[in-house]
C-alpha cells in the first residue's frame, strides 16, 4: 500500500517542518507519494500567494532523503497531482491531509481509506475533530510548543494508519462511509432525492442529477 500526503492548494509547511516530514516519512517504513509546495516560514497560507510556479523539491528537502525516495519506496511531485484520480487508486492505503473540506469528501467519497489529520488552518482543526473524533476514520498529529510536527511522531502516526489492528480498523469505518457516501448519491439515494426536491421547489424542469 502507499500513502498519498498532500496539503491541499493553499496549505504550506514550514521549512523545518519539511525535513521532518521528510524523516517521518522515510521512518516509517512505508511507501509514499508526497505532494511538494515551496515551504513558507511565516504563514501556513503561503501557497495562496506563492502560486505553482516552477518548485524543485529537492532544494527543500535533505538532498540523502531524495537520493533515498528514488530507490522507488517513495516518489515526490511538485505543486499538483490529480487528487480523486489518486485517491480513488487501489494502491493507495492512508492519507496524510490537512483535512479542508474538499480533501476531506474527496478522501471518504473517493477514496475510503484512513487518514492523518494535519488542520494548518481555517475550518480544518474542526474537520480534524470530525474525522478523528466523530467518524473515528483518522489519528491527529500533535504539534510542539513551536508549532512543529516532529519525524519520530509522523513516523509512528504512518505505521499506525497502514499496518496494525488500529490501522485495519480504521480502514473498516472508512470503507463504511464510503459505501454510505456512494448510496446516498445513487440514482434512489438521499442526495438525488434532496436535490430534485430543491429543483422542484425552484422551478427546474429538466432531471437533475448528483455525480
Amino acid at each position: 500500500m502507499v500513502l498519498f500526503v498532500s496539503f491541499g492548494s493553499g496549505g504550506t509547511l514550514s521549512s523545518l517542518q519539511m525535513k521532518e516530514l521528510a524523516a517521518g516519512l522515510e521512518g516509517s517504513g512505508q511507501r509514499f507519494l508526497l505532494v511538494a509546495r515551496r515551504p513558507d516560514d511565516l504563514v501556513r497560507t503561503g501557497a495562496y500567494f506563492s502560486g505553482e510556479g516552477k518548485m524543485d523539491p529537492g532544494e527543500y528537502f535533505p538532498a540523502s532523503f531524495m537520493e533515498r525516495v528514488k530507490s522507488g519506496k517513495g516518489f515526490v511531485v511538485a505543486n499538483w497531482v490529480p487528487q480523486v484520480e489518486v485517491l480513488r487508486h487501489a494502491a493507495v492505503g492512508g492519507f496524510l491531509t490537512h483535512c479542508g473540506w474538499n480533501s476531506t469528501l474527496e478522501s471518504l467519497v473517493y477514496g475510503g481509506v484512513p487518514l492523518i489529520a494535519w488542520p494548518l488552518f481555517g475550518d480544518q482543526k474542526m474537520n480534524a475533530a470530525l474525522l478523528s473524533e466523530g467518524l473515528r476514520v483518522a489519528v491527529r498529529v500533535r504539534e510542539d510548543e513551536n508549532g512543529v510536527v516532529d519525524g519520530d511522531q509522523i513516523a509512528k502516526l504512518v505505521s499506525k494508519v497502514m499496518e496494525g489492528a488500529e490501522g485495519a480498523e480504521l480502514r473498516r469505518r472508512a470503507r463504511e462511509l464510503k459505501e454510505a457516501a456512494g448510496a446516498a448519491m445513487g440514482e434512489d439515494g438521499s442526495c438525488n432525492k434532496a436535490v430534485a426536491d430543491l429543483a422542484k421547489r425552484i422551478g427546474v424542469t429538466e432531471k437533475v442529477t448528483v455525480t
